[in-house]
């Protein structure tokens, strides 16, 4: 997941120049001709549609969580997504303020940028783990449907602690970077930080710089490798996973793109020259609010699609496993239901009535082992039944 921040997070261009190149007109209010260079206008433009798209999205949210099944162990990844989507439109909201409004003081400035940073920092760690706590639920959904003989790796216990202390420590160091870039600023523009002071804290970003793009890096590989596995797990199970199958093959593919494009940017801003890179900031932004803006839209719309999904696991199975999953019976009996699974089709076996015969229908009468005197042939239990001919495989379902 990328962790590239609209404000601060490039590191070196912002630690060595006083901040963005924003034209060299004098407006002094929002309503003057904005005379920016065409890259900020631009970079506006797309932050000003990005923050539109995710109140859409947050909108989509909210109103699709009639659709989901009632509980809390279905909506809570959804919960958290609408949070991540309410963050990143009032990161975008507060980005584009900070970048058209001019009038505003050095310390309004840089507290607001400070709030955007802290907000991006949050928001670029709930995305990951929305996807990760989907992926947990499917994956127990499908140890359900494997009738719990096969535990997919994924919801293994180890995994678990693997993947949130993942993004624990991600959003740890997301927001140790906010602060400490938040100090640095606060030091710089009031003349409080001596050369000495500087060189460190330009150390000591670029170290936690490169910690959180390891991190990010590893959450990346998690993440996809996750899916693809417990994919393959429910393919070679014959159980087709909707939620699953949508996400791999959309959401996933913009989760490389956003990681791939951090990546580059680091890499770009450790090696270029600074003056180089002090005359291209601006389109590093630019491009940064492009690629980011459309992969996050893209992700974020992937998983709020699954919101209209049936919230089941629908496949085929053989009687085997079924008898299997469900400790068998007697023979020629019917396999007893698996806990939270729905047969689409029931087996053509129904028991004897306990009841006495409802009024008006005096045809009724009880089965031969119920009926006074009848003894079972020897050797046979008295609860024995004809076997029963093998009945096709059938879809099954079952609910979160």
């Amino acid at each position: 997941m990328s962790f590239f921040s609209p404000i601060s997070h490039v590191g070196i261009a912002d630690v060595l120049a006083k901040g963005r190149i924003s034209g060299g007109g004098s407006s002094s209010s929002i309503t003057d001709n904005w005379d920016a260079p065409p890259e900020i206008k631009a970079e506006l433009a797309f932050l000003i549609i990005w923050c539109i798209v995710a109140v859409g999205q947050f909108g989509m949210i909210v109103s699709r969580f009639k659709l989901l099944p009632a509980g809390r162990i279905a909506r809570a990844p959804y919960y958290l997504l609408s949070v991540a989507v309410f963050i990143l439109a009032l990161k975008y909201l507060l980005w584009a303020i900070n970048l058209r409004v001019d009038s505003m003081s050095r310390t309004t400035s840089n507290n607001l940028a400070g709030l955007t940073d802290f907000l991006y920092s949050v928001e670029v760690s709930f995305t990951p783990a929305v996807l990760l706590w989907l992926l947990h639920i499917r994956g127990r959904m499908t140890f359900q449907a494997l009738g719990k003989q096969s535990k997919p790796f994924v919801i293994q216990f180890w995994k678990r602690i693997v993947d949130w202390s993942l993004v624990g420590i991600f959003l740890l160091f997301n927001i140790a970077i906010t602060g400490i870039y938040a100090q640095y600023r606060t030091l710089y523009y009031s003349n409080r930080l001596s050369d000495q002071g500087a060189d460190n804290y330009v150390k000591a970003f670029t170290g936690i710089k490169w910690t959180i793009l390891a991190f990010s890096l590893l959450l990346c590989i998690d993440i996809i490798s996750s899916y693809i596995a417990l994919k393959v797990s429910q393919s070679s199970a014959r159980i087709v996973d909707p939620v699953i199958t949508r996400i791999t093959k959309v959401a996933l593919v913009f989760v490389f793109i956003e990681t791939f494009m951090d990546m580059f940017v680091r890499i770009y801003v450790a090696k270029a020259d600074i003056y180089t890179l002090i005359d291209k900031i601006n389109y590093l932004y630019l491009a940064s609010a492009i690629i980011q803006g459309i992969a996050r839209a893209t992700i974020i719309g992937t998983l709020i699609s699954t919101m209209k999904m049936p919230h089941a696991l629908t496949g085929e199975t053989v009687h085997g496993e079924l008898a299997a999953a469900g400790g068998g019976g007697p023979i020629g009996m019917p396999t007893p239901p698996v806990p939270g699974l729905t047969y689409t089709n029931q087996p053509a076996y129904y028991p004897a009535p306990s009841h006495p015969p409802p009024a008006g229908n005096p045809t009724w009468q009880p089965p031969m082992q119920q009926q006074q005197g009848y003894q079972p042939p020897f050797g046979m239990p008295y609860n024995h039944q004809q076997p029963q001919p093998q009945q096709q495989p059938q879809p099954y379902a079952i609910p979160v």
